[in-house]
């Protein structure tokens, strides 16, 4: 046998590689030792940096993942730390340690669905251990929580109370049986758990913040005042805390003390620019900007300013008027700034500047600065989606707003925006899931559990909407906001009893916004009852107590309703004799006119009142529809055109400006009223759709038609019918017929007595090749119109009936 050996450089080559592979080893565990003495001497940092090059060249290496799991969660950065622990189990699903880790970090987090299979592999490495039943425990709980199983609650909670004796210092568990106590309102027993707990962990920042909830459920004031106290002095470097004292002492008139509060931080030693900024912020807020402005004036000759004092100077300044003034001062501060976090905060202050005086391209170059110097800029993100949003650019937007949630999560401020961005896109179930996560967002208030729970009432949804609110209720208890929709969820669902419930709760609440909001709901629960004559004697309840003028305004129209005109007159005649001078009481008289049917007696007096004060615009718009009803159009024109002078920015006249100048064929000055009142506000649907639709209609050129499906895609899931035929007949015009047809259809047969929607409809099944269905809509375009109608649709109407009807292929359908 002929031995074949193998040449000289293979075994050079060979011998190469094992040493190598013995180096990386070495390497790696030198690394390790490294990264271990940098963990020794508290230097987290270093010992980072020396396990990830462990990592690298060694990925299985055991003991620098679970170091690097450990450092993570030390940290404070949960999100990050649930990540690393994940990888490690992933890698080595034996080690109970990482598995128990990632189950208690996701539960943290409040992400129970993730924690479940480290839950499940927790038990089956070691099913007898106290903490493997305690995470389990908690998960068992949280789903009972859930799905309104109250029983199961219990159950667990009370197993929950027989496991704590052997892991005392298990914060979740401890938490678990906190929130049993607290969903039964046992705010005593629950206050006594945490002070248990307090006793083993007393600087466990959890517990502190639990004892804190607790005591604001059970409106303790004296004790929540307490706790926030003895939390700012364990952790003085937390802002929150101290800006939560300065609320409760505003909320409670205490403004001196929430000042004294403010002045302590600012001046300490060493004070932090921050802390000033915040003492004149709240000196403008509560005594206005110019006091804050001499407050900051004196504040800057006797320290050290700083840029983000200087630049808060600058805003008082932009905020009192002097724009321009103010964005020079900030551009001179820039232009010496060396980089930082406050030079950022003041470019962000800047953009905001320009953006308030439409320098859009400007606003958006600041930003695109910021975001260089920082891409991960929390604050530079939102500003600048918020900039694409409004130019309807909204996928570049959610990018944007996608990168910081991945750094915040739990951001609602992010959250909204992109809710707001979805709405716009039309994507309506995309804008639901950003709604729940900001309302299950530990960071959540009241107001982004209503905004989801309107969100599903809109989508008609109310008996989901409910226990989003009653939740809600929860958390926030008498909170008037939560409160008065869950009255109007329950007078919307016809539910009287436990409308009638949250309505005395109101009353309980003992506040005058409660009581007012109290007022409305059962006016409100009379009106859907259809109790005339109750909700007659109820608003004259409230007029005798002097509820206002709204309240008279309710009762006048309630005699006219009931076809009282007397009452209804006799009771203007005694508030005029009362308040002679009142214009909110002489615009009443003068509606009582118009319902009446005296429209010259109802002109004069709104001629008065417009000419002894031109900003009263009501009136204004009230002389239109009087000459609208006497058929005097060239008056009606001219008053809107007066009106318009003396209050230029009004938008409801401008809105019947535009009507006006659409109807007179104006399109071009149509356009560039509604341009104005949709730069002005671009959340108002009906400036969106009237925009739109003309930019579809009276233009023909690829960028107005652009521009037109940017603003109507946000009505691609409306269930209005004529923003569905905005959305339907724009996307017909570009070419997406299916799309368009669906729209369309649902439109047309909601408005059956327009000509123009069933012309679209009639254009979209010809493009769809459905010709008889086109026919009949062709058909009923022109049962719809006179003989003499000689619109452009019309005459093409006619034509396509004619084409069609003599075509052999068509079969005619009813």
């Amino acid at each position: 046998m002929i031995m074949i050996r193998p040449p000289a450089i293979f075994l050079m080559v060979f011998l190469l590689l094992l040493s190598a592979c013995d180096s990386a080893e070495e390497r790696a565990e030198k690394h390790f030792q490294s990264a271990i003495e940098f963990i020794e001497a508290g230097d987290d940092e270093r010992a980072i940096i020396e396990l990830k090059n462990v990592l690298k060249l060694n990925a299985q290496h055991y003991g620098a993942r679970t170091q690097m799991a450990e450092i993570t969660r030390r940290s404070g950065n949960a999100i990050a730390a649930a990540k690393v622990y994940a990888r490690l189990v992933e890698q080595f699903p034996d080690d109970f340690e990482g598995q128990i880790a990632a189950a208690e970090l996701y539960a943290e987090l409040g992400n129970y669905g993730a924690m479940e299979g480290f839950v499940v592999a927790a038990m089956a490495l070691r099913p007898e251990d106290s903490r493997a039943k305690a995470v389990q425990l908690v998960f068992q709980y949280q789903k009972a929580v859930t799905s309104d199983d109250a029983v199961a609650a219990l159950a667990l909670a009370a197993s929950a109370q027989a496991l704590i004796s052997k892991i005392p210092t298990h914060l979740l568990l401890r938490q678990l049986m906190v929130d049993s106590h607290v969903r039964r309102q046992d705010y005593s027993a629950a206050l006594a758990e945490v002070d248990v707990a307090l006793k083993q962990m007393p600087d466990e920042l959890a517990l502190h913040q639990t004892r804190l909830a607790i005591l604001a459920a059970s409106q303790d004031g004296f004790g929540y005042e307490q706790q926030l106290k003895d939390m700012i002095v364990r952790s003085p470097a937390d802002d929150s805390l101290r800006a939560e004292l300065v609320n409760l002492y505003i909320l409670e008139n205490r403004s001196s003390e929430a000042e004294l509060l403010l002045r302590s931080a600012a001046f300490s030693d060493p004070a932090t620019s921050e802390a000033k900024f915040e003492l004149i912020r709240f000196i403008s807020e509560t005594q206005g900007t110019k006091k804050a402005l001499v407050e900051l004036d004196q504040i800057i000759v006797t320290n050290n300013p700083g840029i983000l004092l200087q630049g808060l100077r600058a805003g008082f300044i932009f905020d009192l008027g002097e724009q321009q003034e103010a964005i020079g001062i900030m551009r001179d501060l820039l232009e010496t700034a060396d980089q930082s976090d406050a030079t950022q905060k003041v470019k962000i202050a800047l953009s905001q500047m320009l953006a308030t005086t439409d320098d859009i391209a400007g606003a958006q170059s600041l930003l695109d600065q910021v975001l260089v110097e920082d891409p991960a800029n929390i604050e530079g993100l939102k500003r600048k989606a918020a900039l694409l949003i409004n130019e309807n650019q909204t996928a570049d937007a959610i990018l944007l707003l996608r990168t910081a949630l991945a750094q915040v999560p739990d951001d609602t401020d992010v959250l909204a925006s992109l809710v707001l961005a979805y709405e716009r896109q039309g994507k309506l179930e995309l804008a639901g899931e950003m709604l729940l996560l900001a309302a299950n967002s530990p960071k959540a208030e009241a107001k982004e559990a209503i905004a989801y729970a309107n969100f599903l009432r809109d989508q008609a949804k109310p008996i989901l909407a409910e226990p989003i609110l009653i939740e809600a209720l929860r958390k926030f208890p008498d909170n008037i906001d939560v409160l008065t929709q869950l009255g109007a969820l329950y007078v919307e669902t016809q539910d009287w009893v436990r409308a009638e419930h949250v309505q005395l709760t109101m009353v309980n609440a003992g506040s005058k916004t409660a009581k007012a909001a109290a007022n409305n709901l059962r006016l409100r629960i009379l009106q859907g009852q259809q109790n005339t004559e109750e909700v007659l004697d109820f608003l004259t309840e409230l007029a005798a107590e002097g509820a206002g003028i709204s309240v008279d305004i309710a009762v006048v129209q309630s005699h006219l309703e009931n076809g009282n005109q007397v009452a209804a007159t006799n009771y203007v005649a005694k508030l005029i004799a009362t308040d002679p001078n009142n214009p909110e009481v002489r615009f009443l008289d003068a509606s009582v006119d118009v319902a009446t049917g005296d429209l010259e007696a109802a002109e004069q007096k709104f001629l008065t009142i417009v000419e002894q004060d031109k900003m009263q615009t009501q009136a204004w718009v009230a002389l239109f529809r009087i000459y609208s009803l006497l058929e005097k159009p060239d008056a009606a024109i001219a008053i809107i055109k007066k009106g318009r002078q003396a209050a230029p920015k009004d938008p409801t006249l401008m809105w019947i400006d535009a009507g006006q100048l659409e109807t007179a064929g104006e399109l071009e000055n149509a356009i560039s009223i509604y341009e104005t009142m949709y730069s002005n506000d671009r959340d108002n649907l009906l400036v969106a759709n009237n925009l739109a639709s003309l930019l579809s209609t009276a233009r023909t050129d690829e960028d107005s038609l652009k521009r037109a499906f940017d603003i109507s895609r946000r009505f691609k899931s409306s269930n209005v019918a004529p923003f569905q035929d905005t959305y339907g007949w724009i996307s017909y015009l570009n070419g997406d017929y299916d799309e368009a047809l669906q729209a369309l259809e649902f439109a047309a047969n909601d408005m059956v007595k327009d000509p123009a929607v069933q012309f679209h409809l009639a254009q979209a099944y010809l493009a769809v090749e459905n010709p008889a269905s086109a026919l009949k809509y062709f058909r009923k375009v022109l049962e719809l119109v006179g003989a003499g109608d000689e619109r452009s649709f019309i005459q093409i109407s006619h034509q396509e009936i004619e084409r069609l009807s003599a075509g052999s292929a068509i079969i005619e359908s009813d």
